[in-house]
Order: C-alpha cells, then structure tokens, then sequence
C-alpha cells in the first residue's frame, strides 16, 4: 500500500503519493518548549495527470511536557491554528508549486509505533480559493489528510531520540 496525502477541495479530490514521511521531537529554539515535527513531501497527483503539483505539509507541535514517551499509539494531538501569534510565526505550512497556505485545526494521531517509525494519521483544513464580492470576501476551503509511516530525522536541532 502507498502512503498518500489526499486533498479534498470543492472541485474535485487529488491524491499525492507520499514520497518521504520524517519525524523529529527538539526542544524549540523560540519557546524553549519541546517541538514535534512532522514533514511530508509528495509526488504528483495519482487522479489527474495533468496536475502536476508535488506538495509538501508541515506541521509543528509545540506543547510543553511533550516527549518521546508521550508518542504512543492511540494518543492524539491538537494544532489548531496554522499561525502562532505568540511566536509571530507560521507553525503548519503547505505549500503546492509556488502557493503557501497554513493549515488549521490539525489533528496528528499516533496510529502505530515501530522503533524510531511512527505510523501518524493528521488531518487539517486549509484555505484553498479566495473570492472577492461585493458583499467581501469569501474563502472556500480544502481537508488536507493522510496516514503514513514518518521515519526519525535530525535537521540540526537537538533531538530528544
């Protein structure tokens, strides 16, 4: 089975096979508190082969008291909000070609674990198209979810692994 990221908007549903999944779990440089983060990269949509988008989902969770035993199957985490205001920084981005949108009402379940693999299912929403009318502005939005295996990576940060 491929691991996928699937993206439901109002016209229609593409489906990205997942080309690498990875983990880390550091403590933040800006809050001090412990940052899992989780990165997805895709290749082009499996429905439409005219769509040649390669998206890539990020998401952190910064919450304190989290830690590599926190990471267990069944357990489930919240971000609500793609924007942190209290660290005046993006902390979800998802980015298809040159178009960068953060997404909201994350939800990042623990499904399985497997050594240093987490098997992670997270879904979010994120504004796909803006319209201007004369009564303002109207957003239409897209579901943005998978569930795949996320292998340990360190990027430079101090990893709790």
């Amino acid at each position: 089975m491929v691991d996928t990221l699937i993206v439901v908007r109002s016209h229609g549903r593409s489906v990205y096979p997942i080309t690498r999944a990875t983990w880390n779990l550091y403590h933040d440089s800006e809050s001090g508190r412990p940052n899992l983060c989780l990165r997805v990269r895709a290749s082009r949509d499996l429905v439409d082969a005219t769509n040649d988008e390669e998206p890539w989902w990020e998401v952190n969770l910064i919450e304190t008291g989290l830690q590599i035993s926190s990471l267990v199957p069944a357990a489930e985490f919240t971000v609500p909000l793609g924007y942190d205001e209290a660290r005046g920084g993006y902390v979800t981005n998802l980015y298809n070609q040159s178009v960068h949108a953060q997404t909201d009402q994350n939800v990042i379940q623990i499904v399985e674990v497997d050594g240093d693999r987490l098997r992670v299912r997270l879904d979010g929403l994120t504004i796909d198209c803006t319209y201007h009318e004369k009564s303002g502005t109207r957003h239409t939005y897209a579901s943005v979810s998978l569930e795949a295996w996320f292998t340990h990576y360190s990027d430079g940060h101090r990893s709790f692994a």
